[in-house]
């Protein structure tokens, strides 16, 4: 089945993130059926470096791409992000001259912004993309053990409201301190370096892994597509314009900690690989259809 074959692609590069031993077969197809009748989704994404004091590359580029994917079936998004990424997003969205909502998220509006969403605005489904979650102890992290809290809003509870609103709940990460690694915290707190005091504390319906969250992004599109027979994927021209206006904006390389266009240390020819393997399964598997 394609879902085991694209998944195979975004999972790779998971060995160096200490996930590789985790797999969930169930939660990438369930994930995409639930999907197939969204009618609004939310779209929660932005970390941040703290030696740059920066949003990073990983998690606002893939959550553009799901963008839109959802535009082109005619689903309603609103994106939420905070303030450190914000003039990342809106330069990502003007590079794609894609007309999406962004909502800047702060601590004070959180249950007045999940209200509008989930009430008013009825969202269905909300994607956290590469978002940090509150650990044990209510405090942020980076894989690093670094302490975020201070640039990072408390979307937290967004996720937390989304559930009991009946709104379905999609986590992706890479690293075990991304919203809805609760899911597998003991997987975490057994495997990861630092486990136990990175760990996210939200759990989520339906949790993707993948090696790079971007990557994540695009299986979806792609499975999407394949379902909905309509190509769904960006392209690649498109993709470099996106993170390279992103960088250009002030986005940094998560691992080189740099104004730099990779992701996770990869450079765009990597990452353009993993896009190009999942379009090529989409071509196969949509001429089947």
């Amino acid at each position: 089945m394609y879902y085991q074959e694209i998944e195979s692609v975004f999972r790779r590069n998971l060995e160096t993130r200490y996930m590789s031993d985790i797999y969930l077969p169930e939660m990438f197809p369930a994930t995409v059926k639930s999907l197939m009748d969204a009618r609004h989704v939310v779209i929660l994404t932005g970390f941040v470096v703290k030696a740059a004091k920066a949003g990073e590359t990983d998690g606002p580029p893939g959550a553009l791409s799901l963008a839109c994917c959802f535009k082109k079936l005619a689903v309603q998004v609103t994106l939420v992000t905070d303030a450190i990424n914000e003039s990342i997003v809106r330069v990502g969205l003007e590079a794609l001259a894609l007309d999406v909502p962004l909502v800047v998220a702060s601590d004070v509006t959180m249950e007045a912004l999940a209200e509008e969403l989930f009430v008013t605005a009825s969202a269905s489904h909300l994607i956290a993309i590469e978002r940090p979650s509150r650990a044990a102890d209510d405090e942020c992290y980076s894989m690093r053990g670094e302490k975020i809290t201070e640039y990072v809003a408390n979307t937290d509870i967004l996720v937390t409201r989304a559930k009991e609103f009946g709104v379905t709940t999609i986590g992706i990460g890479d690293g075990g301190n991304e919203v809805g690694m609760a899911v597998i915290k003991e997987y975490v707190h057994g495997h990861v370096p630092m486990g136990p005091k990175i760990c996210a504390t939200t759990e989520v319906d339906y949790l993707l892994i993948g090696g790079v969250s971007n990557w994540v992004a695009y299986g979806i599109c792609g499975a999407l597509s394949v379902e909905k027979g309509l190509f769904l994927l960006p392209e690649d021209e498109a993709e470099v314009v996106l993170i390279e206006s992103m960088v250009k904006a002030g986005a940094v390389d998560g691992i080189e900690k740099r104004q730099v266009a990779k992701v996770d240390g990869i450079d765009m020819a990597g990452n353009l690989a993993i896009l190009n393997a999942i379009r090529a399964l989409v071509a196969i598997y949509m001429k089947k259809n």
